[in-house]
């Protein structure tokens, strides 16, 4: 099965060097000013708040679109913010919006918005994000049934899991720098709270962490409670692109938006050398010294998606 590479953006800048590195895809969301200055100061309409994940206009994200099309790339429009009342008019003006910008087709979580956007725009392709709970072959048919054509399947699913999905669908899996252990489709939580924090501890929350259940309580017990449940480093799960692929994901994002363009191509190295490399009988070894050289550490089983590949618990 074909394998692409989706790389999440954040200016126009990067997608000609990003492109000639043979990027497959690019995903991005519009933060504009409006939103900024309005009643949404901390949620942004594609689930990334922090400065430099998103782009600033629709101008912005036309060019963009122009950009890629030059190369024949495609483009998908992130719309994951929790529809509401309040915002759900704004969101479909977003919808409207991103279409007359050229986009190729969008991301989305809100499962009235998927309809939405299938019904005025049946032509656009629509992914059904990480943050709608597709866990089974019964959500997997819902999505189908709604006009969805891809779904960005949670990082918390095994592959024995996959391999039970429905094979007419195409599906994405995470592969690297997404680093939170929590369900995402449980967990609304925005990636950071933009400017307001400058340290954003996990889930963006200022919280305190003990261990009550211990005889006794110290520094180190509470270091390994927080690495259990609390956001890593980065994680990744490179070394599973063979089996991922043989289940049915021919597509791998690579989450980077706010990253410098230096380190998005230093991941899409390292993703395609990966694939290169995917039959050897030594690619596990290959792929660690890889991530050291990619990351500047080495990895371990609490940086992996798919720990059992490494022979871990999944």
């Amino acid at each position: 099965m074909m394998i692409k590479f989706i790389v999440g953006i954040d200016c126009v800048e990067d997608i000609e060097p990003l492109c000639k590195a043979s990027c497959d895809e690019f995903y991005c969301g519009v933060k504009p000013k409006s939103w900024i200055e309005g009643k949404n100061k901390v949620e942004s309409p594609n689930a990334r708040s922090s400065p430099g994940t998103s782009l600033a206009s629709f101008d912005e994200l036309k060019k963009v679109c122009d950009k890629a099309h030059v190369f024949k790339k495609k483009v998908f429009f992130t719309l994951n913010a929790q529809v509401n009342n309040e915002n759900s008019v704004s969101m479909l003006k977003f919808l409207d919006s991103a279409y007359n910008s050229g986009i190729d087709g969008v991301i989305i979580s809100d499962v009235a918005l998927i309809m939405d956007a299938h019904t005025r725009y049946p032509e656009l392709e629509i992914h059904a994000s990480s943050l709608f709970p597709a866990l089974n072959s019964s959500s997997i048919n819902f999505l189908k049934n709604i006009g969805v054509k891809r779904t960005i399947l949670s990082r918390h699913l095994t592959i024995e899991d996959m391999k039970k999905l429905p094979k007419d669908m195409e599906y994405e899996a995470f592969l690297m720098n997404e680093g939170c252990k929590n369900v995402d489709a449980f967990c609304r939580f925005d990636h950071g709270f933009g400017e307001q924090q400058q340290e954003t501890p996990a889930c963006c929350i200022s919280y305190d962490m003990q261990c009550t259940s211990c005889s006794f309580t110290n520094k180190k017990t509470t270091q390994r409670i927080k690495k259990k449940i609390g956001s890593s480093r980065t994680r990744c799960g490179i070394c599973a692109i063979k089996e991922l692929n043989n289940v049915g994901c021919s597509v791998f994002k690579i989450v980077s938006r706010g990253h410098s363009l230096k380190n998005k191509l230093a991941y899409l190295e390292f993703a395609k050398q990966t694939v290169d490399s995917m039959f050897d009988t030594d690619a596990v070894s290959k792929n660690q010294h890889k991530f050291e050289t990619c990351f500047g550490y080495s990895c371990t089983f609490d940086d992996c998606y798919y720990p059992n590949i490494m022979g871990g618990d999944n």
